[in-house]
């Protein structure tokens, strides 16, 4: 797929109090929106250099609440509401005003509620129930797994989400994305998308691969209940790859907690961390329809007509550049 950054056209527009549209794009001296790896709600950087339009100046306009959108080409790349606001003056150099802005996801980070869920649902009307108290429109086109009863004590409510995705990712071995598109949670399988971008030494800035082995496990040993004299009896050991040598972990059984769950959390830590951790980082010129999520082939640096899987990208809307980082 091609796509010439240098004929890209942004364009950042706010949404004031009054419901008025205004074109800020010229005032903009720094802007990035990215779907951040492990996060649910999307975010945009921008700074505004301070005039004063027909309407007032720039910091008077920019209230808490106002409503962001970022469009690359007439498309839509990032809608959001403007949570933190940053007034700068700083000497001759200038003034500013840099505001910070988030999807409608937010609202989800920060909220906390107590959730009960009868055993026998789905993981999607599990997600449309949480998402559903909160107004929050789902489309889901993901895995289904059949769920046990589900108690929440004041936990998030983009936790809960994303604690019932995790459960069904394990139970599927299936990976998901979740993001919003306009103000609706998206949930779907990873590497869907139609166009795949290809990147090579002449359109790829840098790459970098970076492996390490400080996270790793190659065994788990379940150790059962202390008994009088203080000793923890070795009650199974799950062993995973052991050609980088032996780095243990211990899963403790006590309590209600059987051995077969014991060996369940050794799994699952071996599942997590089981192999040495790989980071794969590309920065190309902005391709601002990129999402987490999306797949590319990138043949540049070590990298040879590899596939790989965006867990996270920023966009740099004045560089016209963009930092994805990847996984295989």
């Amino acid at each position: 797929m091609e796509h010439d950054v240098l004929k890209t056209k942004y364009k950042v527009e706010i949404v004031t109090s009054t419901g008025e549209v205004m074109d800020f794009t010229q005032y903009v001296t720094a802007c990035t929106w990215s779907d951040p790896a492990n996060e649910v709600a999307a975010r945009a950087s921008i700074t505004f250099a301070q005039d004063k339009t027909d309407k007032g100046y720039i910091n008077l306009i920019l209230k808490l609440g106002t409503l962001v959108f970022i469009y690359a080409n007439g498309q839509e790349v990032f809608r959001g509401v403007l949570w933190d606001w940053d007034y700068h003056c700083t000497g001759g150099q200038g003034k500013s005003t840099n505001i910070l802005a988030y999807d409608r996801m937010i609202y989800a980070v920060q909220s906390k509620d107590n959730t009960y869920l009868s055993p026998g649902m789905s993981t999607g009307d599990i997600v449309k129930t949480i998402c559903g108290r909160w107004g929050i429109p789902v489309h889901y086109q993901w895995e289904n797994h059949t769920h046990a009863k589900i108690v929440y004590k004041n936990k998030a409510i983009s936790e809960q989400v994303l604690e019932i995705l995790e459960d069904a990712a394990r139970k599927k071995e299936k990976k998901y994305v979740a993001y919003m598109v306009k103000d609706s949670l998206q949930i779907k399988h990873r590497g869907t998308n139609r166009d795949v971008y290809y990147f090579d030494a002449e359109n790829t800035i840098s790459t970098r691969d970076k492996l390490s082995m400080s996270k790793l496990v190659t065994k788990v040993v379940i150790l059962g209940k202390e008994d009088k004299e203080g000793r923890f009896p070795v009650e199974g050991t799950v062993t995973g790859d052991l050609r980088f040598g032996t780095l243990q972990e211990v899963v403790y059984r006590d309590g209600d907690f059987s051995l077969g769950d014991a060996a369940a959390e050794a799994n699952e830590v071996l599942r997590q961390r089981g192999k040495p951790d790989e980071v794969i980082q590309v920065k190309a010129p902005d391709v601002p329809f990129l999402r987490k999520g999306d797949r590319i082939k990138v043949h540049a640096g070590n990298l040879y007509q590899t596939t790989l899987y965006i867990k996270g990208i920023t966009h740099d809307m004045v560089n016209r550049t963009m930092t994805m980082e990847c996984e295989r």
